[in-house]
């Protein structure tokens, strides 16, 4: 029988949870016993991967009153609670691999030595500004791992820890993996499975349905604390002429197609091939929706990567189940989430065009085929350090900004018809009405020249800072690949599972 390896983060906000208490001791161990009981009873699954980013981070934040030795003793903590919760689930010992900063200091400190030698600090291409964990900073270890396994014939899996297992995806991920890839290490290819599982017929469950069945939120349709399935068919087929394709149904598979729902950590899998040529978005500064899965994958199609495997994107019928908390449906928690959604179709459009690569895919791609330098966004370099300032704008980044505008007024102007007119309270007692407001608050760049005078509370020029950054890592990436292909020793735990901290 085929058999899949899975990678999971465990998400830990340090500065919320800075103290441990015995109930939180006993809700982890408990909420990651049941996890481990589930993926315990698919016999596909081989080997499950559990990464703990805490140590990583204080490791990597080298900043000014950090507390690094606090994240690290942090981390073993949680190593040995969920090592516990392993074994309270009855696992193997070799099935649940606990992924703390001990594991990872051998790897780091060669990681860190390359980047010495190109004059890199490595937190800057690891972590946004050297500080943030965003949603892309853990596939650093997800790409260890499939760099690490190039030679083997599972395929890696990544889960998100709000989707259940399910044995009938993983069996239909496998299937594709095998017919996609035929076994060949030099087979780029980007495809996931989907959500769903919430059953519309069932008025109990309908508006788990309309929040859980698709790869995006729709919390902030909510009228009267409620979701009308009309508003989060209007709000999610409209992303598709603005960042990214999503249907709708009102059945139980979600949208179950191959094009009708973003792909996604619900079983998201890139091949050894597709790491090599591109990193992943480790260092992005600014929270950015679709970046780890669905826009990578954008990228691999306007280099014309994936031939034959184009039509793979969504495996119809490989669905998950997810249940996603309410933590953030407040008013901030609202303008949080739109403006992650709008970075992330502002940066597609940077990625692709309707012709097909975008200005920033195709100075990639230059770069990738040629081995021309890389064009520069900003005019000068960027100092973490010093206080907020604007910084004047290439000619290239000029050209950025102009493309990534004409996506923001689209934007702005589906918004403005599809969400809820329903008024928001913000801090300090200002409201806030979505459908009419969001222009303002979505502001496309003010250019004056090749300066953006708006900077600072600009979308655009955020996305713009993003990318530059991304555009450093990946000028080592190459030297990151050739160093994590050479390990052979040492990381027994990376290798196959049995090594020991």
């Amino acid at each position: 029988m085929s058999k899949c390896v899975i990678f999971t983060h465990f998400h830990f906000d340090l500065k919320k949870n800075s103290v441990f208490l015995a109930k939180d001791r006993d809700r982890i161990h408990d909420l990651w016993k049941r996890r481990f009981e589930r993926y315990r009873d698919c016999p596909s699954v081989e080997r499950l991967f559990v990464f703990i980013s805490v140590g990583y981070q204080a490791l990597l934040d080298v900043r000014k009153l950090s507390a690094p030795f606090i994240g690290l003793e942090t981390d073993r903590q949680l190593v040995k609670l969920l090592s516990k919760a392993a074994k309270s689930a009855c696992c193997e010992p070799r099935f649940v691999v606990v992924v703390g900063f001990d594991r990872m200091v051998d790897v780091l400190s060669r990681l860190q030595r390359r980047a010495q030698e190109r004059g890199e600090m490595i937190s800057n291409l690891l972590l946004g500004s050297g500080k943030h964990m965003r949603y892309d900073s853990p596939k650093i270890v997800d790409a260890i791992l499939r760099i690490a396994g190039r030679n083997t014939d599972r395929p890696v899996f990544r889960i998100d820890d709000d989707v259940e297992p399910s044995e009938k995806a993983f069996s239909l991920l496998i299937d594709a993996y095998e017919k996609i890839s035929g076994r060949r290490s030099s087979s780029v290819f980007v495809f996931s499975g989907g959500y769903g599982g919430w059953n519309y017929d069932d008025l109990n469950e309908q508006q788990n349905a309309l929040r859980n069945n698709y790869a995006v939120r729709t919390f902030h349709l909510a009228r009267n604390g409620r979701l009308e399935p009309e508003a989060c068919e209007l709000f999610l087929s409209g992303l598709s002429e603005i960042g990214a394709e999503q249907g709708f149904s009102r059945e139980r598979q979600g949208g179950n197609r191959a094009k009708a729902q973003v792909i996604s950590g619900a079983g998201f899998c890139l091949s050894y091939a597709a790491v090599k040529k591109l990193p992943p978005f480790a260092n992005m500064n600014y929270p950015i929706t679709w970046i780890d899965d669905h826009l990578k994958r954008k990228m691999h199609e306007a280099l014309y990567d994936l031939g034959k495997s184009r039509r793979w994107s969504r495996i119809v019928n490989a669905l998950f189940r997810q249940e996603r908390s309410d933590h953030n449906v407040t008013g901030s928690g609202v303008l949080g989430y739109l403006t992650t959604l709008a970075r992330g179709c502002i940066c597609d459009a940077l990625i692709r065009s309707h012709h097909g690569a975008g200005p920033y895919t195709q100075a990639i791609d230059a770069y990738l085929h040629a081995e021309v330098d890389l064009p520069k966004i900003f005019e000068q370099e960027r100092n973490p350090d010093s206080s907020w300032a604007a910084r004047l704008l290439t000619d290239f980044g000029v050209d950025l900004a102009r493309v990534a505008n004409e996506r923001l007024h689209k934007v702005v102007e589906h918004w403005s018809t599809e969400l809820s007119g329903e008024e928001l309270e913000l801090e300090g007692g200002v409201s806030f009405v979505p459908r009419r407001d969001i222009g303002l608050y979505l502001k496309p760049a003010e250019l004056k020249g090749n300066q953006v005078t708006n900077a600072q509370s600009c979308r655009v020029y955020e996305v713009l800072e993003d990318a530059e950054q991304y555009l450093e890592l990946l000028k080592v990436w190459r030297d990151f690949v050739d160093l994590l292909e050479a390990i052979t020793d040492g990381n027994g735990w990376l290798l196959d599972g049995t090594g020991k901290v």
